[in-house]
């Protein structure tokens, strides 16, 4: 275990270009851990450019109150109010090469680490956050719209208008953590046994592990367990950590199974509209969104029965 966690470490300590705490460079040591323990030959692709280019800012104070400090950053208020890591991206023009590129913040508000389950909670985001970055496809200019790809999903930003369309967003938040899931089950299975008492953030995890609520995206997470059931779908949603297609592979089989060219948007869309009843605290919109989306899932179990025999 300790041959592992030095390796990992090694990684983080000669890849991060800012000044950070010995108690910053543990959580995200741990992070690695569990990104190399559940996708090793990825994470060691792709974890020390994104380390290298990370900027990261990490105090006693809340993410949001560090956004405004650090990085003057009013935007994002709603989605980092609650925060207690997330990683804010923005675009930046290379004036030489005139290449556009994200420029992206590591926020860590170490007070949370205080209260219950603290550092279960900080792996948790730390290792999402990592994971949406090592998912990230590249950016595409044409004329004077941007594609961005992240996993399955695709943002069109209006350089003109300002203007951003996404597709697949909430669908990619519950892919990311689905994985994210997977390999803390994989950290703590591979510390269950070992002695860790002499590594306190470690310790505080491994001990706090089985009784942590994970609640986040909790409806994509259990969905796509159950699609996932399926070898192929499986296999399928492994290769977007890598894919360059659009639409994915994923998305093209799941359309099959269905015999429906536009089941997966239509899914999509449906996990959005979910998340729009949340916002309008709509019960009416989130039961009629949930009883779709479980409709979806029971006929393409019951589909890719058939469709394996054919």
């Amino acid at each position: 275990m300790e041959e592992l966690r030095i390796a990992c470490k090694n990684l983080v300590v000669n890849n991060i270009k800012c000044e950070v705490s010995e108690e910053v460079i543990e959580i995200l040591t741990i992070a690695t851990m569990a990104l190399i323990l559940s996708n090793e030959n990825i994470a060691y692709d792709k974890l020390p450019k994104i380390f290298q280019e990370l900027n990261i800012y990490a105090d006693n104070k809340s993410v949001l109150e560090i956004s405004h400090e650090k990085l003057n950053n009013y935007m994002e208020d709603d989605s980092l109010v609650n925060s207690d890591a997330a990683v804010t991206r923005s675009l930046g023009i290379n004036d030489e090469t005139e290449e556009i590129s994200e420029q992206r913040s590591l926020i860590m508000s170490l007070s949370a680490l205080a209260n219950g389950g603290g550092i279960i909670n900080m792996i948790e985001k730390v290792t999402h956050e990592l994971i949406h970055l090592m998912r990230f496809g590249g950016i595409v200019q044409n004329n004077n719209v941007l594609n961005i790809k992240d996993g399955i999903s695709t943002a069109r930003f209006n350089m003109d208008t300002n203007v951003v369309k996404r597709k697949h967003y909430n669908l990619e938040e519950g892919i990311v953590q689905f994985y994210t899931l997977i390999a803390l089950q994989k950290l703590y299975s591979f510390i269950e046994k070992e002695n860790v008492s002499d590594n306190r953030l470690l310790s505080k995890f491994k001990k706090g592990y089985s009784s942590y609520n994970f609640n986040c995206y909790i409806m994509q997470v259990q969905l796509l367990g159950e699609l996932a059931k399926d070898s192929t779908f499986k296999r399928l949603l492994d290769n977007t950590f890598e894919e360059d297609k659009t639409p994915s592979e994923l998305a093209l089989y799941f359309n099959e199974v269905m015999g429906d060219g536009s089941a997966f948007s239509s899914l999509s869309r449906e996990i959005d509209r979910f998340y729009e009843g949340f916002s309008a605290n709509s019960d009416t919109s989130i039961r009629a969104s949930l009883e779709k989306i479980q409709t979806d899932i029971l006929k393409f179990k019951s589909k890719v029965k058939t469709y394996k025999k054919v």
